[in-house]
């Protein structure tokens, strides 16, 4: 496989970011790929949260990108889609999504929330939803797509050439390169 690929989201305001996997930063190394590489599908890991249009977001197509979504973005979570992605398709580009606002934040309460609920109608399902583990997310969303990055770039299972973004969706759907 072609170690050189680039892919060129776009916000909804126009603002285009080349990603290279060449020189593995923002920016890219060229403003065009050769003609002979054929980019490989992008991956990207975000909140389940419906209300946002991820794709619109970076302006893409729906056959341009993988799209796993689970709470919070959990790039954790998002890991057997990873690896499965990789291997069937060769996938070597992972975004890391992260919204502002993301009630998974307040993990402790949704989960207190749905024991209530569960526990005076089903002691099973209660006992079910109590050995789940809610994670703590990070204090923000910058931090939390910080070490998702990280946690994706060290991880054992996914392939070493792997260029992994992180990127702060706000409320307006405007998305941004984090920090």
């Amino acid at each position: 496989m072609d170690a050189w690929m680039q892919y060129q989201l776009r916000s909804k305001d126009g603002d285009e970011y080349n990603l290279c996997g060449q020189c593995q930063r923002p920016g890219g190394c060229s403003p065009e790929p050769p003609a002979s590489a054929a980019p490989d599908k992008l991956l990207i890991v975000t909140c389940m949260e419906a209300h946002f249009n991820i794709r619109a977001a970076f302006g893409i197509a729906e056959d341009d990108a993988y799209l796993v979504r689970n709470p919070g973005g959990s790039a954790r979570d998002a890991i057997p889609y990873i690896v499965t992605s990789q291997l069937l398709s060769g996938t070597r580009e992972i975004a890391i999504v992260h919204h502002t606002g993301c009630s998974m934040g307040k993990h402790k309460e949704m989960q207190d929330k749905i024991l209530h609920i569960l526990s005076d109608s089903d002691a099973d399902q209660a006992a079910e939803i109590a050995k789940i583990d809610f994670f703590a997310l990070s204090n923000s969303a910058e931090q939390g797509v910080g070490e998702d990055v990280q946690l994706i770039k060290k991880h054992p299972l996914v392939h070493r050439d792997t260029v992994v973004t992180g990127w702060i969706l706000d409320a307006s759907g405007k998305v941004a390169p984090a920090t």
